[in-house]
């Protein structure tokens, strides 16, 4: 009875400990802008919203999955993070915002270098 008290209470501490958050690397594919999205990933998924393909469209970069998403042949992949988008001072110099539309509710963050979106907060 004793050693199973005691292997409950090892199983009840592991639970309480605190993780560590997790770092993840963005990067443009030309590499000229890199950030770091510090936390857990919440969800994934391929959005078939209009608003998410016209950001892709906008961003104007080459992409051979942008004549899939206008034919909505694919959705865009879209990865939520909770608000942990750390920005160097350099990298601040390399990133331009827009809205899709004047009322859209969100701003999409994209490199200046080679226009690749990056973010939508």
């Amino acid at each position: 009875m004793a050693e199973q008290q005691k292997e409950s209470t090892k199983e009840e501490s592991k639970d309480d400990a605190k993780e560590e958050p997790k770092v993840h690397s963005l990067a443009c594919p030309c590499g000229k802008l890199k950030m770091v999205i510090q936390g857990q990933l919440r969800y994934r998924v391929q959005c078939l919203c209009v608003d998410c393909r016209a950001r892709v469209i906008c961003s104007k970069v080459k992409n051979p999955a942008i004549q899939e998403l206008t034919d909505y042949k694919r959705g865009v992949d879209a990865y939520y993070f909770g608000n942990a988008l750390l920005v160097s001072d350099e990298a601040k110099k390399l990133v331009d915002f827009f809205k899709v539309k004047d009322d859209a509710n969100s701003i999409n963050m994209k490199s200046s270098c080679c226009g690749q979106l990056m973010a939508v907060i």
